[in-house]
C-alpha cells in the first residue's frame, strides 16, 4: 500500500509542471528513503509532503537551474541527507555529483539511497570539508545548511578558488559575510522561490 505521504509529495510535484515522470518517481524513491531512515539518523526536520518538495526539492532545483554549462561536476559540501545534491543529480544526470560528508552514518544513508536510485553519476565523499584539496575549475561547488558556517564559509572560499562557480543557500547575512570574504568574485544573489528570507548566493569568478 502507498504512503499516503508519498503519494501527496507525487501530485505535488506532477502538479507543479517541472518535472518528468521518471524525475518524479526517482525523486519519490528518494523521499520515502529519508522517511525511511530519518528516525535514526535524524537527517531533517522537514518531512511534511508540501513543506518536503518546496524547501529541499524546489531548493535543489532552483540551484539545479543556475549551473552553468560549463561545469562539469558538483561538490555538495556537508550535503547531510542529500541535499541539494541527489536532487541535482536527478535533474542534471551529465553533471557528476560529490557528495561530501562528515558522519559516517549520514555517508552510509547516502551510499545506500545513491545506490538505490542507480544514480552512476554519484560519488560519496567521507571527508571533512577541510580535509579537501583544491577543487577543479571545471566544478560548481554548493553548500547548504552546515554547522559552524562562517568558518565552512573561509574553508569553502579556499578549496574553491579555482571553481568556476560557487553556490551557497543562506540568507541576507550570509550574503554580507560572503562579500567581506570573496574580494575576487562579483557575488549575487536571488531570492529562493516561496521563501521570504532564503536566497540563494552565486559567486561568479572574472575572466
Amino acid at each position: 500500500m502507498t504512503n499516503p505521504g508519498i503519494k501527496q509529495f507525487e501530485d505535488l510535484l506532477l502538479k507543479s509542471g517541472t518535472f518528468s515522470e521518471a524525475e518524479i518517481l526517482l525523486l519519490s524513491q528518494y523521499y520515502r528513503l529519508v522517511l525511511k531512515w530519518n528516525y535514526r539518523l535524524h537527517l531533517t526536520t522537514v518531512t511534511d509532503p508540501a513543506q518536503f518538495a518546496e524547501r529541499h526539492i524546489g531548493e535543489a532545483e532552483f540551484a539545479a537551474g543556475k549551473i552553468v554549462d560549463s561545469i562539469e561536476e558538483v561538490w555538495d559540501l556537508g550535503t547531510g541527507l542529500g541535499i541539494p545534491g541527489i536532487p541535482i543529480a536527478i535533474l542534471r544526470p551529465a553533471l557528476k555529483l560529490k557528495l561530501v560528508e562528515s558522519n559516517r552514518a549520514k555517508s552510509i544513508f547516502l551510499e545506500e539511497t545513491t545506490a538505490e536510485l542507480k544514480l552512476d553519476n554519484t560519488e560519496v565523499i567521507h571527508k571533512r570539508i577541510e580535509a579537501l584539496a583544491d577543487l577543479p575549475e571545471v566544478a560548481c561547488v554548493t553548500v547548504r545548511a552546515v554547522e559552524q558556517m562562517e568558518r565552512v564559509l573561509v574553508d569553502l572560499v579556499k578549496i574553491g578558488a579555482r571553481c568556476k562557480q560557487i553556490l551557497v543557500f543562506g540568507n541576507r547575512e550570509t550574503e554580507s559575510l560572503m562579500r567581506r570574504l570573496e574580494v575576487e568574485r562579483k557575488v549575487e544573489s536571488s531570492p529562493i522561490p516561496g521563501s521570504d528570507r532564503r536566497i540563494l548566493i552565486e559567486l561568479i569568478r572574472f575572466t
